[in-house]
């Protein structure tokens, strides 16, 4: 008897020669053996004019080196929905600051997945068809100009691995998610993200967001006379087979968590009035620079102090290092104690110098 050639969710499409999902928008899926929602592609270079036709030429004859047949090239590939599942080229795009776009061929041919990610991994996302249809991706390599290449359409870009400010593509989840955690928020100036809550940062080793500390320049001079001295702790660094060009760029204040490392200076109150400055030779945590001052009586120094320049060439290459420092509204947790009180390292406060 004569029986249907396609499945049930399928009718045949005499033009086309084949079985053709009876839902809008599927495509049959050889793998699942089911029609699935289908995803556009289109030409790797879709440009057909004549000034174009020498460059198709010459790709052609590029592939023809490379013992590719030519003649398998050069046909117009039409936009078309496939099943995620087969494997087509990979072409990735961006949006420029600028305006207009830029492309980004990947070393692959693959799923619609793995097209995602490997668009997603570099910050980009595939291309649309207005994109490729201005053929900024003709002639960026891997023979992709004759090849069929996943692509997107305007409306769906959020599905396409372009993500709105404060979300990165998931290639678990296969969508845009926050790249920052609940505490946090994107910060597109500073690509970071950074704590909701004022005065807290994000530490790293309890991944959590806790409160910030004070860090500074260990020499923030920048006035001309303090030039030379610069230049001269920088020839004194290339002495000693350190690279001048690393140092050198100011350091702002900026709040860290206690448990980064830096730079470690100390600053007393002399009784003349002012203040003196003695380096350590330690790189350590908020706390390390605590104990290391507290040992010998002294604080951390405060912005004003190494405002003034006090620390500067003072030994350990500190003048271009970012360094633990205080305000004065905190000096009683900065290791200066009052009368008749020390720091205690153990419990990281002023106490009773007696029983």
């Amino acid at each position: 008897a004569c029986v249907s050639r396609c499945p049930e969710v399928q009718v045949w499409d005499e033009a086309a020669q084949a079985c053709v999902c009876t839902e809008e928008g599927k495509v049959w899926d050889a793998t699942s053996q089911a029609c699935v929602v289908g995803y556009l592609t289109y030409d790797g270079c879709p440009r057909d004019t004549a000034p174009s036709l020498d460059l198709k030429t010459k790709d052609m004859e590029d592939d023809a080196d490379n013992g590719l047949d030519p003649d398998d090239f050069g046909t117009a590939i039409a936009v078309e929905v496939k099943s995620q599942t087969e494997e087509h080229a990979v072409q990735c795009c961006s949006d420029l600051p600028s305006g207009g776009s830029s492309c980004e061929r990947r070393p692959l041919v693959g799923t619609r997945e793995e097209a995602l990610n490997a668009c997603g991994a570099l910050g980009l996302r595939l291309c649309t068809i207005a994109e490729l249809d201005s053929n900024i991706c003709c002639d960026t390599g891997f023979h992709f100009d004759f090849q069929r290449v996943w692509a997107c359409s305007d409306s769906e870009l959020a599905s396409c691995g372009e993500c709105p400010e404060g979300k990165a593509w998931d290639a678990n989840s296969q969508a845009c998610v926050s790249r920052c955690p609940e505490v946090q928020v994107w910060d597109e100036a500073a690509q970071a993200c950074v704590c909701t809550e004022e005065g807290k940062v994000w530490d790293a080793t309890s991944q959590a967001c806790v409160v910030g500390y004070l860090t500074y320049d260990g020499c923030p001079r920048d006035t001309a006379p303090s030039l030379d001295l610069k230049t001269k702790d920088m020839e004194d660094d290339a002495d000693n087979g350190l690279d001048p060009d690393d140092f050198g760029t100011a350091i702002a204040v900026e709040v860290k968590s206690q448990t980064e490392e830096h730079a470690v200076q100390c600053c007393s109150d002399l009784p003349s009035g002012g203040s003196s400055c003695e380096r350590r030779p330690l790189v350590g945590t908020r706390e390390e620079a605590l104990n290391a001052c507290g040992a010998l009586g002294l604080r951390l120094c405060t912005i004003a102090e190494l405002d003034s320049n006090i620390c500067c060439d003072t030994g350990f290459h500190f003048d271009f290092q970012r360094v633990w420092a205080c305000s004065d509204s905190e000096l009683a947790s900065c290791g200066e104690c009052p009368e008749g009180k020390a720091w205690d390292a153990n419990s990281q406060a002023c106490v009773s110098r007696c029983p």
